[in-house]
């Protein structure tokens, strides 16, 4: 069994309705599996969907979590994730189901001011709210074998943090969650330290990336080194998803390119881009800046749609 299991969000919920499959029993077996393969589990934060789950699933949940302690011998630990509190505020923690995992013991929570030992390693967190967060940041100095977990963006198209903003901190080995989708090469290399991001344990929506990436989740070894491991108990999409999710995958893909044709339309005097002009071309001819042209592709990207 390995040290340290670092698992991305669960987002346990009672239900979902782009799969078919029983949702929150999917959820309990991906972290039994993990579990039985890493003595001490972490979660990346967003282990809810929402902050409070129904009585008899919390029942149940901690029924599993107790049993996995008490059997297998597992410690569970938890960053706070946007989902799991309200407005992102730590404080509405007493009102969650997270909250409640943390009072009764199953879950230990590691807080922006209680970072956690286990063995060798210190790992801290910081704010779920990314203003807080990065204030609370500059105040923190990292010794050789602490670890950062961080529920926020990093590097991406979306607000979060920046490479220039860490690379400073003296954190060697920094986690991510928030992001359904992990890194390419599962990992970002730089001089100052190494950003990590599995992505989601749980596929909640059947989003192009979803429909075609594996889980996994990372393991710390004796050595230190940061490995992956993929789940044995991931199903195919199509045997989760229902064919309705698939089918609003496709709207959603038709409905962002008519949108972008409409945008494009409105700003060069309705000229089609079927008139052999790319859009990207139209972009650059309209003098967009690299950030929007990036953006745009992105998004393409995103899609599974070819930009041109």
């Amino acid at each position: 069994m390995f040290k340290i299991g670092i698992v991305g969000d669960v987002h346990i919920a009672t239900s979902v309705s782009s799969r078919k499959d029983n949702y929150f029993e999917t959820c309990m077996n991906k972290i039994k599996e993990v579990s039985e393969n890493c003595k001490n589990v972490i979660f990346l934060g967003d282990i809810f969907n929402t902050p409070t789950i129904p009585n008899n699933y919390f029942i149940e949940l901690y029924t599993t979590l107790n049993y996995l302690k008490t059997v297998n011998g597992n410690n569970f630990y938890s960053i706070v994730g946007n989902h799991d509190v309200y407005q992102e505020r730590e404080e509405s923690l007493n009102k969650t189901s997270l909250g409640l995992c943390d009072t009764l013991g199953i879950i230990k929570l590691i807080l922006p001011d209680k970072p956690v030992t286990i063995d060798n390693f210190t790992f801290y967190s910081t704010y779920v709210n990314l203003k807080k967060a990065k204030e609370d940041l500059k105040e923190k100095k990292f010794n050789e074998n602490d670890i950062l977990l961080l529920h926020h963006y990093f590097e991406d198209r979306y607000e979060g943090f920046k490479y220039e903003e860490l690379k400073e901190l003296g954190c060697k080995k920094i986690f991510f969650g928030h992001e359904h989708l992990p890194f390419e090469g599962f990992r970002k290399e730089y001089n100052e330290f190494t950003a990590y991001r599995c992505g989601s344990l749980l596929r909640n929506n059947a989003g192009t990336a979803n429909l075609k990436r594996d889980i996994f989740y990372y393991i710390i070894n004796d050595e230190d080194i940061v490995q992956i491991a993929k789940l044995d108990c991931m199903q195919k999409a199509e045997d989760v998803f229902t064919e309705k999710a698939f089918t609003q995958e496709n709207l959603q893909k038709k409905q962002f390119l008519t949108d972008i044709n409409d945008v494009i339309q409105k700003y060069t005097n309705n000229i089609s881009t079927k008139n052999c002009f790319s859009i990207k071309t139209i972009l650059e001819e309209l003098k967009a800046n690299d950030k929007v042209i990036q953006y745009i592709e992105d998004k393409y990207t995103l899609v599974g749609t070819t930009f041109i």
